[in-house]
């Protein structure tokens, strides 16, 4: 595994934000940009489905949060791994700004930690919940919104970032980049 930069440390990049906020898409380009391997939330959540086999009719939002919970576990386990083989790793999730905290600590004694945040208006992480839903792209355990005016509650209740107390730049996703993706690659080396 390569390093972001010809540094001695590695580096733990968090591409964190709320669902819909671009998180994914500014991960892949950023792990690619930097040559690190990329770990999503989703993708493993989507594995933990398939490998239970839950019918889509038997899903739920508590099932549907469990499987969220244990990919967030995974994630951090393959962060660990990554570290201990002297690499860099980037996760994005849409980490719970106060619980990520501690789980990260244990990470901060033997790499870099790094932050690069993802933020958009409500408004538009609720027009991209619509167009989501609208589509047949998601994976079945991404559980439909039925009620916009509580997807907008439970967004703000779940506290989704930023994570406190480690180097963070913010990110507006709503058109494109701002800044641009050089500019997070800089501060993903140089952080």
């Amino acid at each position: 595994m390569q390093q972001p930069e010809n540094d001695s440390q590695p580096t733990v990049i968090l591409v964190s934000g709320m669902p819909a906020s671009g998180k994914s898409t500014l991960a892949e380009q950023l792990a690619a940009a930097l040559g690190i391997p990329c770990f999503t939330k989703d993708g493993i959540k989507e594995l933990l489905y398939d490998a239970e086999e839950v019918p889509a009719n038997e899903l739920d939002e508590e099932t549907s949060e469990r499987l969220g919970a244990q990919a967030i576990t995974v994630l951090y386990y393959i962060a660990q791994r990554a570290l201990d083989a002297g690499g860099s790793v980037l996760l994005e999730a849409n980490f719970r700004s106060e619980l990520a905290r501690t789980q990260i600590e244990p990470f901060r004694s033997q790499a870099r930690v790094l932050q690069v945040a993802c933020q958009v208006p409500m408004e538009r992480i609720v027009e991209r919940f619509e167009e989501r839903q609208e589509g047949d792209e998601r994976h079945p355990v991404h559980t439909e919104v039925d009620d916009v005016d509580q997807l907008v509650e439970d967004l703000v209740v779940k506290d989704y970032g930023p994570i406190h107390g480690i180097p963070t730049l913010v990110v507006d996703t709503s058109e494109g980049l701002d800044p641009p993706l050089a500019e997070i690659v800089r501060f993903c080396r140089e952080g």
